[in-house]
């Protein structure tokens, strides 16, 4: 519309026409008013459009006789040609999408060359306001699909986590009794569930010193099997960058917060727990597990991130303290975070070794001269 209105031509009609738009329906009336449509449209037409084609009589009739007959050419020539019928249909559509000053400022125009002026201004900055308008619906369409892509990642976290977790559901060779407890959860409970009975198994075999041939879950060759079944690109790529020695810890802090990350969005509609929701959580957990997660043996940042874990579901909050005391045991052998020491290790050794070889400690004191023992 607005390139149609900028051609010179049509311009020029469109200026002609600003004072007749007002005058149409009248027009259409005088020019007609010996046959019997006229009445019918009368008839047809709104109390507003009776009241408003009134005002244009008026309008009409109080300018000068040279004026009506201006008018009345003009009407002529806009009914003769199809071109100017067009250029006067999207004139009058584009006037629509005029504010009423606007219209007003146009009507009470004192020459054509004003009227122009104002087209102009009006078509640039109707032409700005739609750049602005088609700018927002760009963004509001990239959010709303932004939102599509995270609602479906979001819902499909069960399926992705339960297809990483089935190589190791098929070496935990579960008792029959777990499997039927299991299959009573939704996919959901069950990846937590399983996640956390091999943490235990993995946590127990290392507390009696078992080897990786005594049935640890998480050996390199399971580790690496359930990488290539991420589907997340960028998190396969941040775990393989680790040593091997190091995957399967991360892979198991990925899957927690995975299924952490659906617990909150979806479950509990990106709710928050209060204060005092924590601090019934802690009441009722038992003895052991308050001692082993409380201010003790955790920093206030710790604290507050199990409770929230166990606020979740139970077997996050295990799968969280249990994390905790497998890297605290990496700690203590390694005297440092457990990522640090796979990387600064030498080739050949392994997790399950010495680790990495101490800083030699200070020469021995010599004897004195004198023979008085060393201080």
């Amino acid at each position: 519309m607005s390139r149609l209105l900028t051609s010179n031509s049509r311009l020029y009609a469109a200026t002609g026409l600003l004072l007749g738009i007002l005058l149409t329906l009248l027009l259409f009336k005088l020019v007609y008013a010996e046959g019997p449509e006229p009445d019918a449209l009368l008839e047809e037409m709104s109390w507003s459009d009776r009241v408003q084609l009134d005002k244009n009589l008026e309008n009409y009739q109080s300018l000068p006789p040279a004026r009506q007959a201006q008018l009345r050419q003009l009407h002529e020539e806009i009914q003769g040609s199809k071109a100017n019928q067009q250029t006067f249909q999207i004139y009058c559509a584009w006037l629509d999408t005029l504010s009423p000053w606007q219209r007003k400022d146009l009507a009470s125009a004192d020459s054509a060359n004003a009227r122009m002026k104002l087209v102009r201004r009006f078509l640039d900055e109707n032409q700005a306001e739609e750049q602005q308008r088609e700018l927002f619906n760009q963004w509001k369409e990239k959010e709303e699909l932004g939102r599509q892509k995270l609602a479906a990642r979001l819902n499909n976290i069960p399926n992705d986590v339960a297809e990483i977790l089935e190589p190791l559901r098929k070496s935990l060779e579960l008792e029959q009794n777990v499997e039927q407890e299991l299959a009573v959860l939704d996919q959901h409970s069950q990846n937590i569930r399983i996640l956390r009975i091999a943490l235990e198994q993995q946590l127990k075999n290392q507390s009696q010193n078992k080897t990786k041939a005594d049935n640890q879950p998480f050996t390199p060759e399971l580790t690496r099997e359930m990488i290539r079944l991420m589907s997340r690109r960028d998190s396969r790529s941040r775990i393989e960058d680790f040593p091997v020695e190091a995957q399967s810890f991360f892979l198991m802090r990925y899957l927690q917060r995975e299924m952490e990350t659906y617990s909150k969005e979806v479950i509990k509609k990106g709710a928050r727990p209060e204060t005092f929701e924590l601090e019934e959580v802690f009441e009722k957990l038992n003895e052991k597990v308050k001692a082993d997660i409380g201010l003790t043996n955790q920093s206030r940042d710790k604290f507050k991130r199990l409770l929230e874990s166990y606020w979740l579901n139970y077997d996050l909050g295990e799968i969280e303290r249990l994390l905790n005391s497998l890297q605290k045991r990496d700690q203590r052998q390694y005297r440092r975070r457990p990522w640090e020491g796979f990387r600064n290790r030498h080739p050949g050794e392994g997790h399950n070794g010495d680790g990495p070889p101490r800083r030699p400690g200070p020469p021995p004191a010599k004897p004195p001269q004198d023979g008085s023992p060393p201080q």
